[in-house]
């Protein structure tokens, strides 16, 4: 599910894949394996976000909550996103408390909740 790229897979797959045609304005495939090669070597190795909510045992949407706010590196290739396995592992380190983060209290809560203690101190 990780992806790392040797040279020699490199010169591989160029053998395999000579250099497949690309819809017009569209880069083409071996164009496309030197961009994903070059981001993991600058980067390192690339997990997929469903992949890296399985490990790390939250939700996809969870994933996409770290990366908006910095806390998980992700990188987008063509039309898929990946997170970077130096990030994965990181906030893997990191002590986290479970359960839902604690919900500061509306106004509205507020007033209902002086209102009832109100109510229970008349009788």
């Amino acid at each position: 599910m990780v992806l790392m790229m040797s040279e020699a897979a490199m010169a591989g797959q160029a053998e395999l894949f000579p250099d497949l045609p690309a819809k017009s304005g569209e880069p083409s495939f071996m164009d496309r394996l030197k961009e994903v090669y070059r981001i993991v070597e600058e980067k390192g190795p690339l997990i997929p976000v469903t992949f890296a909510a399985d490990v790390l045992g939250v939700s996809r949407g969870r994933i996409y909550q770290l990366i908006e706010a910095g806390t998980i590196e992700a990188v987008e290739v063509g039309r898929y996103s990946y997170v970077t396995g130096d990030s994965v592992k990181a906030y893997n380190d990191t002590e986290r408390k479970a359960g839902r983060p604690f919900k500061v209290p509306s106004k509205k809560d507020l007033w209902r909740a002086s209102k009832a203690t109100a109510k229970e101190m008349v009788k």
